[in-house]
Formats: structure tokens, C-alpha cells, sequence
């Protein structure tokens, strides 16, 4: 079976969670299973990651192709943000034309706990384009490059239409 071509192989009719595909990751083969694909994907983003002299920035999460869907946000603070004169902290989740297209502004200056956190159940698709899917700070009293401190994750469940 290993030399036949994909299309001569068996239909799957139920796909299994574990069921593995492969994968060329910059050249490497390397494999990943259903679940992986299926998963909600994170993204980290820390205080070091703010550098602009300005009371926002965006941080671009990834890239939505073209006929991509966004199911669900997940934003969980670790560690609130904080640093200079900051007096107030938000993160939504957007892209270049709306940064709060997928999220409202999620408070990431309040103290974190671990019911602390925004989440947002939708179902939007991208245009015929592919476009960034980013995190807009905004910071109030000060601007991103004091920020020193900070921790926030936000999960993304995404897929593309067939």
C-alpha cells in the first residue's frame, strides 16, 4: 500500500479522532491526527511582545485563507498587564478593518482567576480573500512599549469550507 496513489485507496466513511494524516511542515514529514486538526489552535501573547510607542497595537495571530470560518474565541489572561502609568488594558480580536469583528474588548488589567475570561461562541467566514486574524491592545494612560508585565491566551477554533 505504500506505493499506491491516494486516489486508489479506500474511502473512509467515519473518520476517527486518532485516525492520522500527513504532513509537509516546512519540508519535514511529520503527521497529525484528526483531533489535531479538529482542535481549537492557541495563541500566546506576553508584555515582550508590545514594543510600540502608541496606546494600541496589533499583534497578528495568524493568517485566515480564503474561504476560512471562525467557530469560536477563547481569551484567558495569566497574568494581568500592567506597567508605567497603565490604568487600563484591553485585547479583542478583529481583523485590519474591524478589530472587534470576532471579540468585544476583554479587560487583560483586571486580576486573572480562573473564571477570568471572554468567550465567544459565532460562526463567521472570511470573504473570497485570505486575511490576518489579529489582537488589537489598547492600552489607556500610557503606551505598549512600558507594558511590563502581562500574559493572555486566546484560543481559536477555525476551519475552511470545502
Amino acid at each position: 500500500m505504500a506505493d499506491s496513489k491516494i486516489s486508489a485507496l479506500t474511502a473512509v466513511v467515519t473518520p476517527a479522532i486518532t485516525d492520522e494524516f500527513a504532513v509537509n511542515q516546512s519540508g519535514t514529514s511529520k503527521k497529525i491526527t484528526l483531533a489535531q486538526v479538529r482542535a481549537w489552535q492557541k495563541y500566546t501573547v506576553v508584555a515582550a511582545d508590545l514594543t510600540t510607542a502608541s496606546a494600541t497595537e496589533d499583534e497578528v495571530l495568524f493568517t485566515l485563507p480564503a474561504g476560512g470560518i471562525l467557530m469560536g474565541v477563547r481569551i484567558k489572561h495569566s497574568l494581568a498587564f500592567s506597567g508605567g502609568s497603565l490604568s487600563a488594558m484591553t485585547v479583542s480580536v478583529g481583523d485590519s478593518s474591524d478589530t472587534t469583528l470576532y471579540t468585544s474588548a476583554f479587560d487583560v488589567f483586571q486580576a486573572a482567576g480562573a473564571t477570568i475570561m471572554q468567550f465567544t461562541d459565532l460562526l463567521k467566514a472570511s470573504t473570497s480573500a485570505s486575511r490576518d486574524v489579529l489582537a488589537r491592545f489598547t492600552a489607556t494612560s500610557d503606551t505598549m512599549d512600558n507594558v511590563t508585565a502581562g500574559s493572555v491566551d486566546i484560543h481559536v477554533h477555525w476551519g475552511v469550507l470545502p
